[in-house]
């Protein structure tokens, strides 16, 4: 299912200057679920840091955005919550907007549908704090789908940060080292990527971290990060 909204105009209240602008919010998950405890926040297209707050939406997926008088226009609208990863992850994103929206100076209403975050990667092989030769071996990690985010119509790729510390220096920084890496599925499902070219050094360090990036909609990509795991060769 794609991401997509449905924009109503706004008839309820009168023509006044004395009106502020108000938006009625209705939001449904894409599993058909009604967005309920959604935290939600609409920003000027014009003043992205010019934001307007409102309580969390209803059992219904149903709240209410005023901005100021004089302030109509194009807005971009947020919603998200976290229910946690083991009672159905992140919905929603903080950063990216589901959408542009005219706020009029009367009223109107927005239909949207929220999608799910990737839940956040786990390291399959090797496992983390290991021992690893400096022969080659495949990198393994779960792709961070479930049934909710397995869609056909989301592209998902994954960016491998890395970082390589030689015995008796500093830890070094992570940089992205892979982007936009397709899953490369194993016959158990587990996304994998093959890893060459170690310089044989007995203590030396690495990190390798794994960024989901699930394509919701035209230009929407939400990214979930796992935590940097750690290996060192024998």
């Amino acid at each position: 299912m794609r991401l997509r909204f449905v924009l109503f105009t706004g008839l309820l209240l009168a023509a006044s200057s004395a009106f502020a602008g108000r938006a009625e919010i209705y939001a449904f998950r894409t599993d058909g679920v009604a967005a309920a405890g959604f935290t939600t926040r609409m920003c000027r297209v014009a003043n992205p840091s010019q934001c307007y707050y409102t309580v969390p939406t209803d059992s219904y997926g149903h709240t209410t955005v005023t901005v100021g008088i004089g302030f109509e226009g194009d807005y971009y609208l947020y919603l998200y919550r976290n229910y946690g990863v083991n009672y159905g992850g992140e919905w929603g994103s903080q950063t990216e907007p589901i959408g542009k929206f005219f706020v009029p100076y009367i009223m109107t209403s927005i239909g949207v549908e929220v999608s799910p975050r990737p839940l956040p990667p786990k390291l399959v092989t090797p496992c983390n704090y290991c021992r690893i030769p400096s022969a080659n071996f495949y990198l393994k990690w779960t792709d961070g789908l479930d049934a909710k985010r397995r869609n056909p119509s989301w592209p998902v790729t994954y960016d491998i940060w890395a970082s390589e510390t030689p015995v008796g220096w500093p830890t070094q920084p992570e940089k992205l080292t892979i982007a936009n890496a397709p899953c490369n599925p194993d016959a158990q499902g587990n996304c994998q990527w093959w890893v060459d070219a170690l310089i044989p050094e007995s203590g030396r360090k690495y990190t390798w971290r794994i960024v989901v990036k699930l394509q919701v909609g035209p230009g929407v990509v939400y990214t979930t990060s796992g935590p940097s795991w750690n290996l060192v060769q024998y």
